[in-house]
């Protein structure tokens, strides 16, 4: 998915481009949080509108601390008198913006009321695929490397510039209290993360993904048991941005301690978790509709490489009551995106768009006549 362009303009295109349905934005948090318990979504929502024009969903995260950027913080907390010292040079910051204190009270009161809020105003927005939960750490990407607690050649005294592990897990607490249908996923899994049925989203995909390195994304998931958690939650990521364009354009010789190696094993990018309502069809021979019902979902619980049962009980015209001309009939399905200028879910068959645009096209009906109920 590409960067929606903060001005709400589509993003770029090149030739031979992948197909996409999420567009990926970013706010910082003073951008909503305009004071103690008070908020302002204008530019959240004047966004999330321009994507969802374009028939997309907007994968969103929020920040305190982006590199380079000038601080998230809100201001009344900076009014406040908020800890400011945690100034730093790298990831080409050069202190324009500061590390907060994560285990400041007031902060902490500002970051979960922050996500209660969210959660009020957005859980179950059809404009939204999912949030990443970010909020703390470097771009919000839950880490502050080097200075995560840990000596290394950057951080020779340990200094630790990450929440406690408590406020970690109230902050996942909190972010699932908030919402009931819209996907948040977390960076890094945790023993709160996995019971809390989070998802999760990779930062450095193709970059500190796959195994021989403990800290790397899949390790992580397996030590916390949570290597099958795509069954039941999304798994996203990001591409490592050195190289987001050379794994497209060479791929054998991107600089990438990943390259050449494989990725079939990642399922995750294969289930499906948005619970849109598949509608089914019957066209006649001129490929009009002569019949639809729309049913519940059961997408979800399908898993890739299964098989689902979907039943369905159409209305049909008079005309087709009474004699065999059903048999005419074509069935076809499509899973309806919720957006009015959304585009349908595309499904790997040769039958795709067949017999129209949208649509999984199914047998003719061979059975007899249709019944008369």
């Amino acid at each position: 998915m590409p960067w929606a362009p903060e001005d709400g303009s589509a993003p770029g295109t090149v030739a031979n481009a992948l197909p996409y349905t999420l567009e990926w934005a970013t706010f910082p948090v003073n951008a909503v949080v305009t004071g103690r318990n008070t908020y302002d979504f204008k530019k959240v929502d004047t966004l999330l509108d321009a994507i969802a024009s374009r028939g997309r969903q907007g994968a969103i995260r929020f920040y305190l601390d982006n590199p380079g950027r000038t601080t998230g913080m809100p201001r009344y907390l900076l009014a406040a008198g908020t800890d400011t010292s945690r100034q730093y040079d790298l990831h080409g910051n050069n202190k324009i913006s500061f590390s907060p204190n994560y285990d400041e009270p007031a902060v902490q009161e500002m970051m979960l009321r922050f996500v209660a809020t969210l959660g009020e105003k957005y859980d179950g927005d059809p404009r939204i695929g999912y949030i990443t939960a970010g909020l703390y750490g470097f771009w919000g990407e839950e880490h502050t490397y080097p200075y995560n607690g840990y000596v290394n050649d950057q951080n020779p005294k340990a200094t630790n510039w990450m929440p406690s592990d408590d406020f970690r897990a109230r902050l996942v607490e909190a972010w699932d209290e908030a919402s009931d249908d819209t996907f948040i996923q977390n960076r890094y899994p945790t023993a709160t993360t996995k019971a809390h049925g989070m998802g999760y989203f990779d930062d450095s995909l193709g970059y500190a993904t796959l195994e021989r390195t403990s800290w790397h994304f899949l390790p992580k998931l397996k030590e916390q048991g949570e290597a099958e958690a795509w069954k039941s939650a999304p798994i996203g990521g990001e591409l490592y941005p050195p190289i987001q364009e050379c794994i497209f354009s060479h791929p054998l010789t991107c600089p990438n301690r990943e390259a050449g190696r494989d990725y079939k094993g990642l399922k995750s990018i294969q289930g499906v978790h948005a619970t849109w309502p598949p509608e089914v069809i019957l066209v006649d021979e001129n490929n009009e509709i002569v019949a639809s019902q729309t049913i519940e979902s059961t997408l979800p619980s399908i898993l890739p490489g299964q098989s689902g049962r979907v039943t369905a009980r159409l209305p049909l015209p008079a005309e087709y009551r009474s004699n065999d001309s059903a048999q005419k009939l074509t069935a076809a399905i499509r899973v309806v995106n919720p957006l009015p200028a959304g585009t349908p879910v595309a499904f790997a068959n040769e039958s795709m768009d067949k017999p129209l645009p949208g649509y999984l096209g199914l047998p003719q009906l061979t059975r007899g006549r249709a019944p008369k109920n």
